[in-house]
């Protein structure tokens, strides 16, 4: 997509010739678009064949009209510092292709945040509503705007989101990324954390036996996270056996707080 992008630029003289590379540079945003919402409803479960067929025919639909010429794209114009598309009648459609896909990625995540019981597809959630927010701001922003009659190169801006987001998301591929990612979040959990660690070592109030606990209990925690809820996983890779894990799971759930201690 971003070699599209870049490619229109040299066209800005003899706009007509760019045709081809505005077309390539729309489908390949339409696929990307269509990849964030599968990849928001692989987030708590494999998707069904049922719903990957739905993706894919919704995908060909709003791609079909592009490959029509004058259906989606009536044609191109130079803008002074590059090329921009004139819409067709059926521009709308490559529109709906570009909003539905947007706004149903983030429905399906805020509802899994809000919803979920599973920490991990929560955290997980929460990641791709953070990414996907530069995006969805400058969709609607580029839409509204050419909507007024302004011309411009939205393809600069969507390239420079698209790209912020997949950063974030293939660095938060690895589940052990995820929280250092999330630490940098205020008001997660994450970030809760790490300030109850830096005020562990510095406040002389919490004993040590206060500190101990509450660590143990966060690295439980983040195990289990991190394993899927599966205990005997979690067990392993914290080097101890299932029944020892158990039983601070135990001890952790009937005890209160530590004392200056907040948690999320």
């Amino acid at each position: 997509m971003n070699l599209s992008e870049l490619a229109t630029f040299y066209y800005v003289a003899k706009p007509e010739a760019g045709f081809i590379w505005l077309s390539a540079y729309y489908i390949s945003a339409l696929i990307t678009f269509f990849s964030l919402l599968a990849l928001s409803l692989a987030n708590a479960s494999k998707l069904s064949q049922s719903i990957e067929i739905a993706i894919i025919a919704f995908l060909g639909i709003s791609v079909l009209p592009l490959l029509i010429p004058g259906a989606a794209l009536d044609g191109v114009k130079s803008i002074g510092y590059s090329i921009t598309r004139v819409a067709g009648p059926y521009y709308v459609i490559v529109q709906l292709g570009i909003l539905i896909p947007l706004i149903g990625a983030f429905l399906t995540s805020g509802y899994y945040f809000c919803r979920t019981e599973s920490y991990a597809v929560k955290r997980k959630s929460q990641i791709i509503l953070i990414a996907c927010m530069p995006i969805f701001i400058s969709v609607i922003a580029v839409m509204l705007v050419m909507q007024l009659g302004y011309q411009l190169n939205a393809s600069v801006i969507l390239s420079l989101m698209i790209s912020f987001t997949l950063m974030i998301l293939i660095y938060t591929e690895q589940k052990e990324r995820q929280f250092k990612f999330m630490s940098m979040i205020p008001t997660t959990r994450e970030h809760q954390f790490i300030k109850n660690l830096a005020r562990l070592i510095t406040d002389p109030a919490i004993g040590l036996e206060q500190g101990r606990d509450y660590i143990e209990k966060e690295m439980i925690r983040e195990a289990l996270i991190l394993m899927d809820d599966n205990k005997n996983k979690a067990a392993a890779m914290l080097g101890v056996s299932r029944q020892t894990l158990q039983r601070k799971l135990d001890k952790n759930t009937s005890k209160d707080t530590p004392i200056g201690i907040q948690t999320q």
